[in-house]
C-alpha cells in the first residue's frame, strides 16, 4: 500500500482527537470510572468509610460501565455499612482494650459494691424477713449493674481509673464501718454510714484515677497495700483478746488506713507494673501461710491458749517477710507489660526463657476477649499478668 493513501485517514484522527473534550482524572463527576473506584476504594482501606461514600454518592451517577457501576455500588453500601458501624453506640461489654478492661472493671466494682450496699441497707432499714432482705439486695444489684452499664456506654474509663475506683469502694467502705464501730453506732447508722463512705471513696477514687499519671500496676499497689494492711489488722486482732469491739476496731482501722497511706505513698514514688504486684501479693501470700504453718508446727505440743499470741504475728512476719522479697527478686526481671491482650498468651509461665532473657509474669486470671469476634464477644479466663 502506498503511505500517501494514509494521509486522510491520519487527518481524520487528528480532528477526531481534538473534537472529543478531554476529562480530568481528578475531578468528580468526570465520568472516569475507574479512578473514581480506586480512589473510593483506597479510602475505604484507610478506614475513612465518610469520605468515600460522599466520592460515590457524588460521582456514581456519571460511570457507564454497567459492570464498574454495579461494583461501585456495592462499594458504596460496604463504606455506608462501615460508617453507620463506627458512628453506632459500643456494645454493652465489648473487651479487647485496655479502655474495654476499664469499662468492664468499673460495672464490676460497681456491681459488687451494690451487692454489699444491699445487704448494708436492709440492715439499716431494720428488716427482719429474710425475704424482705433479698429482695432489697437483689433490686440494688440489679440497680448497680445495669446503671453502672448504661452510665459508662459512652464514656471513656482507663484501667488506672477504675482500679482507683474499686480501692476508693472498698477503702470508703471498710474505714466508715470501723468507725462507725469505734463510735459505737447503732448497727442501722453504722450500716448507713458504710454506705455512704463505700459510694464517697468511689467518687474520690475515680475523680483521682482521671487526674492522676498513675500507672495500672501503681493504682494495683495502692488497692493491695489496703487489702495486706487490713489482713495484718485482722491477724492482730486475737493477740488483744479479751478486747473491746471499739479496740478491735480501731487496730482494723490502722491497719486499713496504714495499708492505705503506704501504698498511695509508695505508687507516688515508683512505677510499678502490674504484674509485679501480683507477684509480690503471691510472694505475701505463701510467705503468711507458711510462717503462719510454721508457728502451728513449733506450737504443736505446747498450751493451746498460746496459739493466738504466736501464730497471728508469725503470719504477719511471713507476709511482710514474703512481699519484700518478691518485690526484691523481681526488680531486674522484664515483667508482662500493663496492657491487655486482645488474643490468648503463648505461655503462663511464672518464669521462662524468652528471646535471650528471662521473662516473668504472675499466674492470675484476667478477663480477655475471644480471638477473631469483634460483635459477639465472648469472655474466656487465662492465666496470665492481670488485674480486675
Amino acid at each position: 500500500m502506498k503511505p500517501y493513501l494514509l494521509l486522510p485517514a491520519w487527518i481524520l484522527s487528528v480532528v477526531f482527537a481534538v473534537s472529543v473534550p478531554t476529562k480530568s482524572l481528578g475531578e468528580p463527576g468526570s465520568g472516569n470510572g475507574q479512578l473514581i473506584f480506586g480512589k473510593a476504594f483506597d479510602l475505604l482501606a484507610e478506614d475513612r468509610p465518610d469520605e468515600a461514600a460522599a466520592i460515590l454518592a457524588a460521582t456514581i451517577t456519571s460511570i457507564e460501565d454497567p459492570d464498574l457501576l454495579a461494583a461501585a455500588n456495592a462499594l458504596l453500601n460496604l463504606a455506608e455499612a462501615r460508617q453507620a458501624h463506627l458512628t453506632r453506640s459500643p456494645p454493652l461489654l465489648l473487651l479487647g482494650s485496655p479502655e474495654a478492661e476499664g469499662r468492664f472493671s468499673t460495672v464490676a466494682w460497681t456491681t459488687v459494691g451494690s451487692v454489699a450496699a444491699g445487704i448494708k441497707l436492709g440492715e439499716m432499714l431494720e428488716l427482719e424477713d429474710a425475704r424482705s432482705n433479698v429482695l432489697v439486695a437483689m433490686t440494688l444489684t440489679g440497680t448497680g449493674l445495669a446503671g453502672s452499664i448504661l452510665a459508662t456506654r459512652n464514656t471513656t474509663i482507663m484501667p488506672t481509673t477504675a482500679s482507683l475506683y474499686g480501692t476508693g469502694l472498698v477503702a470508703g467502705g471498710l474505714t466508715s464501718w470501723q468507725a462507725a464501730n469505734i463510735a459505737e453506732l447503732s448497727p442501722s447508722t453504722a450500716s448507713g454510714l458504710t454506705i455512704a463512705g463505700s459510694v464517697a471513696g468511689g467518687m474520690l477514687g475515680y475523680w483521682a484515677g482521671n487526674r492522676s499519671q498513675l500507672s495500672l500496676g501503681s493504682a494495683s499497689l495502692v488497692r493491695s497495700s489496703l487489702m495486706w494492711g487490713t489482713l495484718i489488722g485482722v491477724l492482730m486482732i486475737p493477740t488483744l483478746e479479751p478486747a473491746s469491739t471499739r479496740l478491735k476496731s480501731s487496730v482494723m482501722l490502722a491497719g486499713s488506713a496504714g495499708g492505705l497511706s503506704i501504698g498511695a505513698i509508695s505508687a507516688g514514688m515508683t512505677d510499678i507494673s502490674r504484674a509485679r504486684v501480683q507477684l509480690m501479693n503471691l510472694g505475701a501470700l505463701v510467705g503468711g501461710l507458711a510462717f503462719g504453718g510454721l508457728g502451728i508446727a513449733i506450737l504443736d505440743e505446747k498450751p493451746a491458749a498460746l496459739a493466738p499470741l504466736f501464730v497471728p504475728p508469725m503470719a504477719i512476719v511471713g507476709v511482710l517477710a514474703g512481699g519484700a522479697l518478691s518485690l526484691l527478686l523481681t526488680n531486674e526481671l522484664h515483667l508482662a507489660p500493663d496492657n491487655v491482650p486482645t488474643e490468648a498468651p503463648t505461655s503462663t509461665a511464672l518464669l521462662e526463657r524468652r528471646d535471650g532473657r528471662w521473662v516473668g509474669g504472675a499466674p492470675v486470671p484476667f478477663i480477655m476477649a475471644s480471638p477473631g469476634q469483634q460483635e459477639n464477644q465472648a469472655i474466656g479466663i487465662s492465666l496470665a499478668a492481670g488485674d480486675l
